[in-house]
């Protein structure tokens, strides 16, 4: 076959391969509107794979821009695009929806992409280079399928390999392997080569657990639906201890009101209490007044009394002595 034919078919196979890299870069919403209906929590989210999976495109980007190579460039760019979106939304339900966190670690990841491409294509000028640090990124996005391994083989629950992503990294690897045969390009060679085996490794894993214990697949199902109905009681139990705060709060406002109404009160039965006993002395004090006026007047009465007393019997001492001279004089005369 002549080269251009081998060119021809790299460049259906790079095309396909490109298509099918951007469907594996879709793939991670299948678990992300999961997490957004809360059925999963986000420790369920394979999140290593995402962050590989966003480097990997920034380095294959700026491979494919040194090479002249548009097919890596167009496909890694939408994935790119795919997994800064899904990341920002790992970040968001990691901080638990708190804007000022989420932008904080968002800033951060951005920073550090735009430094990361800015390392990859203007500082490493060495295509070599760039193709290896290309490879080994696309080598750890391979293995970020895998990232749950430990718990699949504990467990034997085969629902903890992501399968569809697995299925279409297959697909995709193989595809770029026949691209990087046809350019002959050795590090898309290696890469996807690599990540074929691994691929492979993760299905066959699946398809045994899946015959050997089919039953694990409904214990993990169970132990999540478990831990779900566990998550839902403690929200449970989290929104009955705000209702219980709340209503000790409002007990407690309530008790607050009910004492500085219950003092109010007090208050003003103390005030109507002094004004009563202020009114009352009034009484008392113009009774008394009253009484000392009367007394007064009976002593001023006695007094004109004993006055007159003293009068009429001075009047009568006069007449008295009156009628005692007349008669001694009477006596006289008759002498």
């Amino acid at each position: 076959m002549s080269s251009i034919k081998i060119k021809l078919i790299g460049d259906g196979f790079g095309w396909c391969g490109t298509c099918f890299s951007i469907i594996f870069y879709m793939a991670p919403a299948q678990p992300y509107s999961r997490l957004v209906k809360k059925e999963i929590t986000i420790n369920d989210i394979p999140f290593l794979l995402i962050i590989f999976s966003y480097l990997n495109n920034i380095s294959w980007i700026a491979y494919g821009l040194r090479k002249d190579q548009y097919k890596p460039v167009v496909c890694n760019t939408v994935g790119a695009i795919l997994s800064l979106v899904f990341i920002i939304v790992f970040c968001a339900y990691y901080n638990n929806l708190k804007v000022k966190k989420s932008l904080f670690h968002i800033l951060i990841i951005l920073n550090f992409s735009f430094e990361f491409f800015w390392l990859c294509y203007f500082i490493i000028k060495n295509v070599i280079t760039l193709g290896y640090i290309s490879m080994i990124l696309n080598i750890f996005m391979y293995i970020g399928t895998l990232e749950k391994i430990d718990r699949v083989i504990s467990s034997h629950n085969y629902h903890l390999i992501p399968i569809l992503s697995a299925t279409l990294m297959f697909i995709n690897a193989v595809c770029w392997v026949v691209y990087g045969f046809a350019y002959k390009d050795i590090n898309i060679i290696i890469a996807n080569i690599l990540g074929v085996i691994i691929e492979i490794i993760g299905i066959v894993m699946w398809c045994f657990l899946r015959n050997k214990y089919p039953c694990a697949g409904n214990l993990g199902q169970s132990v999540n639906d478990s831990s779900k109905t566990v998550e839902n009681n403690i929200n449970i139990n989290n929104n009955n201890s705000l209702f219980k705060d709340s209503f000790k709060n409002n007990k407690k406002g309530r008790n607050v009101v009910f004492k500085v109404q219950f003092e109010n009160s007090i208050k003003e039965n103390s005030k109507n209490v002094l004004f009563k006993d202020f009114e009352n002395n009034k009484n008392e004090n113009s009774s008394n007044q009253m009484i000392k006026k009367r007394l007064s007047i009976g002593s001023e009465n006695q007094m004109i009394k004993k006055r007159l007393s003293i009068g009429s019997e001075n009047q009568m001492i006069k007449k008295r002595l009156s009628i005692e001279n007349s008669n001694k004089e009477e006596k006289k005369e008759e002498e």
